[in-house]
């Protein structure tokens, strides 16, 4: 019988199911009909459900919230812009215009206040730019 998981490796692997979701959908446009939104629907509620999981563990070990999250809780603005900006370039990307998909998330980041979005979204604008 397997020994039960400490909370720290049951958040990781919680964590490392949010991130696997959140590529699946994604990549999600290849599966159905371009325009049947049930799947995405359905990672879309998985992704919330794991995450509440993991909002119980936070409630009991505080120390174990990552940092974006507390970012998003202390600065909803910079969080809100982030996603906005996330979600243009990842449609720009799509579109086959990378180099603005990238620019549009180097955008953000020189405008944020937010040190933590601001990283991410430069590490984002990298990818999109082939620099990573």
């Amino acid at each position: 019988m397997k020994a039960s998981l400490n909370i720290e490796q049951l958040d990781g692997l919680l964590a490392e199911a949010c991130s696997k979701i959140n590529c699946a959908a994604g990549d999600a446009a290849g599966v159905g009909a371009e325009n049947d939104a049930r799947f995405k629907r359905i990672l879309a509620d998985a992704l919330v459900r794991v995450w509440n999981a993991r909002a119980i563990i936070h409630g009991l070990r505080p120390d174990l919230k990552p940092q974006f999250a507390l970012e998003a809780e202390t600065d909803p603005a910079s969080h809100e812009a982030y996603m906005h900006a996330c979600i243009l370039a990842h449609q720009l990307a799509t579109d086959g215009n990378s180099v603005n998909a990238a620019e549009a998330l180097i955008g953000f980041a020189n405008s944020t206040t937010s040190s933590y979005f601001a990283a991410a979204a430069r590490e984002k604008a990298a990818s999109y730019s082939g620099e990573v």
